[in-house]
Order: C-alpha cells, then sequence, then structure tokens
C-alpha cells in the first residue's frame, strides 16, 4: 500500500507544469491566549480538557497533537508574531489569510479581533501580502447566545465588512484580485444561498467597493461569489482515515469545477491529525497521514503548477486540527523547507534561503525575549529584523553573533588566530570582537602577510566589522587602518580612492575620511583615522575602494593593514585607554 502512495504523489509531481507569479498565502488563526501575556490559557490551548500548567518531560499540556517549538504562545504577543511572519518571509511565503471573527464583544471575539490587528502590523513590516477569512457563523451565534436578535444580523454583518474596510482593505499589501479587495468566508454558515433572501448584497451595499468574494468550495453558489478555495475533505475519510486517492479526487473535482469560476485558490495541507476526541468533545474528523512530508509536498506542488489564482496552505497553525506548518518539536523546519524548495523550482530560481536560514527568526525571538524592558536592546534587535526582511542575511547573522554574545567581562588575550588568510588579534575585557564580516564587490585575498584586498567591478568593495559593547554609549571611538595601492594595480578615471568610515547599527555614518585620494602615490602606506563620539551599542567599521558612480567599473586594488578599533573611556572613570587591535577578519559573502 506505501508503495502504491507514493507512485502515486510521484506522478502528480512530473506531470506538474511550473506557472509563475502565483502567491502562496498561509490560513492564519490568531485566536491562542496564553500565560503570561493574557491573564488565562485560552480554550485553544485547552478545550475545557487540557492544563498548560501541568508540565511534564519540559512540555505544558496543551489540545494539540503537536507542540510549537516555541512553546504555546500567545496570538497577541508581538514578538511571537514578528518571529512568525519573519519564518514565513525566509520560508518563500507570500502572505497570510486570516481567520476572523469580527468586531463583536461576544466570546473571544475581542481578543481574536486584536490579535489579528497586530498581526496585521506585523505582516506589513515584512512586506507580506494580507487578506481576511470572515466566519460568519459569528453572527449566528451573536443570536444563538442571545446578544442580538435575527432581524439585526445584517446590521452586525455590515459593521463587521466596514470594519475591514476601514482597516484593512485600502492598504496597498491587502491582497487583491481584478483590483477589489479579497474577502473570504468559512462557509458561509449563516447567511447561505436561500433564492428568497440575498443578504450578502445587502452586507456588501455599505461599503464603498464591493470585494472578490471567496468561500468554500462546496458553497460557491452564492450569487456575489466570485471563487471558492479547497479544505482537506475530511468528509471523505473512511475508517477514519482519509485515503492519498480520495484527496486526489476531490483535488482533481475541485480544479474541474473552478476552471468556471473567476478565482480559485488552490490547496496545500501538511496532514490531519485532530485533538477533538482526545479533549472530551465527542467527535473526530478522522485522519490524514503525512507520509513523510509527501503530502505537503505533493499537495504544495499540484496547487502550484494548476490553472489556480491563488495557493492557500491549510494551515500555518491550527493545534487543533493538527494541521500546522509551523515549526514544531515533532518535524522541526521541514514542511518550511519543502516550501523552500518548491518555491526555488516552480516560483523563482533566485529564492536563495535556505532551512538554515530559517533559525534566523528563532533567533531573534529569543533575543527579544531575553532583553524583554531593554529599550536599546530591542532598538538594536529592530535593525535584526530589517536586515532579514530586506534579504541582507550576511548582515543579520554578524548582528545575532554579537547580541547572542554579548558584552563579556573576561579577559581575552589569546594572541592572534588565523581565521580565513588573516588573523585577529586579543582584545581586552569588556569586549565583544565579532569574526564575521562581508563584501559587496569582488574580493580576493593579498598573498602578503595580514594584508586585506578591496578590488573588483561593478558595486563598490567593501569590508566591513561589527563591534558590540553595551558600554560603548557615551564614550569615544577611534579607528585607524593602513592603506595602499599596490604598484601593479591598474586604476581607471573614474576610481576616487578608498575610504574608512564608522557607521551605527542602522547604517548612518558617524564619520568618514577618503584617506586615500584617487591621485595617491602607490606603493605607499597611508594612514586613515578618525574619533567621534558613539551613539549605540554598536558600532561598525567600514573599509571601502570606491569608484564614483557606485555602479561604474573600476579596476582599483587596495590593501588594507592594521586596523585598529580604540575605545576612549573618560580618565575620571577608568583613567585608562582600552584597545582592541589587530587585523580586520573576514568572510567571503
Amino acid at each position: 500500500m506505501r508503495l502504491s502512495v507514493i507512485v502515486f504523489f510521484l506522478l502528480a509531481v512530473v506531470t506538474a507544469v511550473p506557472t509563475a507569479g502565483k502567491k502562496v498565502l498561509a490560513h492564519y488563526m490568531p485566536w491562542y491566549a496564553a500565560k503570561p501575556v493574557s491573564s488565562a490559557w485560552g480554550w485553544h490551548w485547552t478545550m475545557n480538557h487540557f492544563n498548560p500548567d501541568v508540565i511534564s518531560n519540559g512540555q505544558r499540556q496543551i489540545a494539540s497533537q503537536f507542540y510549537p517549538s516555541i512553546g504555546p504562545y500567545d496570538s497577541s504577543d508581538p514578538v511571537v508574531l514578528e518571529y512568525h511572519v519573519l519564518l514565513m518571509k525566509l520560508a518563500g511565503i507570500d502572505g497570510v489569510i486570516v481567520d476572523w471573527y469580527g468586531s463583536q464583544n461576544y466570546n473571544d471575539y475581542p481578543f481574536v479581533n486584536t490579535a489579528t490587528l497586530r498581526l496585521f502590523e506585523a505582516t506589513q513590516r515584512a512586506g507580506l501580502n494580507f487578506s481576511i477569512c470572515y466566519e460568519d457563523q459569528t453572527i449566528k451565534n451573536l443570536i444563538n447566545g442571545g446578544q442580538i436578535p435575527a432581524s439585526q444580523a445584517i446590521t452586525r454583518a455590515q459593521q463587521d465588512v466596514l470594519q475591514l474596510q476601514q482597516r484593512y482593505f485600502t492598504n496597498s499589501l491587502y491582497l487583491r484580485h481584478d483590483n477589489k479587495p479579497t474577502l473570504f468566508t468559512f462557509g458561509p454558515q449563516y447567511f447561505t444561498n436561500n433564492p428568497a433572501w440575498h443578504p450578502w448584497e445587502s452586507i456588501f451595499s455599505v461599503l464603498t467597493t464591493n470585494p472578490c468574494f471567496v468561500t468554500l468550495d462546496n458553497l460557491h453558489n452564492l450569487a456575489v461569489a466570485h471563487g471558492a478555495f479547497a479544505w482537506p475533505p475530511m468528509w471523505k475519510a473512511s475508517g477514519g482515515v482519509l485515503s492519498i486517492a480520495s484527496l486526489n479526487s476531490y483535488l482533481t473535482s475541485f480544479e474541474n469545477a473552478g476552471a468556471g469560476w473567476g478565482i480559485t485558490a488552490a490547496m496545500a495541507v501538511p496532514e490531519f491529525h485532530d485533538i477533538y476526541a482526545e479533549a472530551g468533545l465527542g467527535y473526530t474528523y478522522g485522519r490524514l497521514y503525512p507520509y513523510s512530508g509527501q503530502t505537503f509536498s505533493n499537495t504544495l506542488a499540484r496547487a502550484l503548477t494548476n490553472a489556480s489564482e491563488l495557493v492557500q496552505i491549510t494551515t500555518w497553525n491550527d493545534f487543533g486540527e493538527g494541521t500546522i506548518i509551523e515549526p514544531t518539536a515533532q518535524f522541526g523546519y521541514q514542511y518550511l523547507g519543502i516550501m523552500q524548495n518548491l518555491r526555488r523550482r516552480f516560483l523563482d530560481a533566485t529564492f536563495a534561503c535556505t532551512t538554515n536560514d530559517l533559525h534566523l527568526a528563532r533567533r531573534l525571538y529569543d533575543l527579544r525575549k531575553q532583553y524583554s524592558g531593554n529599550a536599546g536592546m530591542q532598538a538594536n534587535l529592530d535593525v535584526v529584523f530589517a536586515a532579514i526582511v530586506s534579504n541582507q542575511l550576511a548582515r543579520a547573522y554578524s548582528l545575532l553573533d554579537a547580541f547572542e554574545l554579548g558584552p563579556t567581562t573576561a579577559v581575552r588575550n589569546a594572541g592572534f588566530e588565523a581565521y580565513a588568510g588573516t588573523a585577529d588579534g586579543a582584545f581586552p575585557k569588556n569586549w565583544t570582537r565579532i569574526q564575521k564580516a562581508w563584501w559587496a564587490g569582488l574580493p580576493t585575498t593579498h598573498s602578503g602577510t595580514g594584508a586585506v584586498m578591496c578590488s573588483g567591478s561593478g558595486d563598490w568593495g567593501s569590508l566591513r566589522q561589527t563591534f558590540y559593547n553595551s558600554d560603548l554609549l557615551g564614550h569615544y571611538m577611534a579607528a585607524s587602518v593602513w592603506g595602499m595601492i599596490p604598484a601593479s594595480a591598474v586604476i581607471s578615471n573614474d576610481w576616487s580612492g578608498a575610504v574608512l568610515a564608522l557607521e551605527d547599527i542602522r547604517g548612518a555614518t558617524l564619520a568618514s575620511t577618503n584617506f586615500i585620494a584617487a591621485s595617491a602615490p602607490k606603493d605607499t602606506w597611508i594612514k586613515g583615522t578618525l574619533f567621534v563620539p558613539v551613539n549605540g551599542t554598536s558600532v561598525d567599521m567600514v573599509l571601502q575602494a570606491a569608484s564614483s558612480p557606485a555602479w561604474s567599473d573600476f579596476q582599483g586594488q587596495v590593501f588594507f593593514d592594521d586596523a585598529d578599533m580604540t575605545i576612549v573611556i573618560p580618565e575620571a572613570a577608568l583613567g585608562t585607554v582600552l584597545l582592541v587591535g589587530g587585523l580586520l577578519a573576514w568572510r567571503r559573502r
């Protein structure tokens, strides 16, 4: 049986045809309340059965077959939301479709509403798309709970869609189709199609522009619906198991029906393994097995290569139903790694992120938590976030290395260490020297002892070294370096020499000097020095072989040697000058 399943999978992949430009979005649940961010554990972690305050083997007891890598979290926690959107960005996911329950003050709907707004803020920072999946069962629950009479149903729904228009629809990152904001609905479950009652026309009548309305697949017969989305067909399970044959049969039917619609959102699903029976709810929807990641890999490949306009991953984090691609203790980054590989194969051959890069999001998350309440460090970590979302991963690695190691109080005086053909000098106590740098340009190494050569064509060649210490603020820093144009160098007319600069963590220049002019003599060592006040906890020393304009060709070469960083402590405080000296360590990008 297992062999036949694998063959079926492989046939699905072999017959696929790549489709460029398709967006991939993850269905996102913003409904998890957790201590200590919230005052109590929410229903979706407990289901009135499990107690997350009980810890066994290092894990809290939660209502799920799976355990999130960061533990059970609060959906309104900005640090968690940042972690999630960074994982999506690094995995090649284009955005989220958020399960939303309206704006009414009932059940946990206010919490979900707030968490949705915070998630939207996080996705905007990361440059991800965003869309809403409206749960119209909210109205049914309000009526059944005695909160409103049935006569007010449409009015309340109008209030909900007006809030969506005000907060989300006009944003440039809100998902649009045919120049209309998309609005998904999980159903509808209350405002169903009735020939004598056309509720959605009335609901949308208060909007400036009607949305592109997308329903569940089997409810597409609404007059106002533009299309539909697929969802795991657990109703096709037999003997408690949804077979791969039944799943593929459903997907084929969905694709055939969707050929006549205005929009379809194909489905990629990792598995289905709910907790409802164990929670005492008296039912289960059955099991869709993951088959070591093949279920996700092949439904995603199919969704990426069929005629659908969108791909929806079901889901990012529905822990109750076990349809999760968010990293967990059970499968780690497996599903995000599959997403990366298939994006590279079918959507963007230049997509370069790997599973190793996914860990950047977790490292930033851990530091956010470690330095909670430390405004200065949080500002530094904002720069790491910006580096990741702008794909400056080498800079993010360098800064995270610095902040994780932290300012050391140990005396480091172990002499010189060989590092990538150069050497890194000893440094005194209270300093952290980060042995990472990166180039923009075409670097090579000089065969001479301890020298670094910067040359290339195109943009500037540059070498950067990050220094981090929490005691930098308010002091002065001196930087010096020796540079030389070798006698054999061929210098183009537009080459403008070599620059030494000090930059703060955000890349703003504190000071700079063009210490080697374009007309400087060859084969002569020239020293560049800077002395500036420090306004943060991290300073970058930058060496550049410059050309003007930046994109012009140059064939200049510069050797750099004896790069020193000195922090000057006021004599009244320590009565000394601490020196961080030695040659800059470097690493090719």
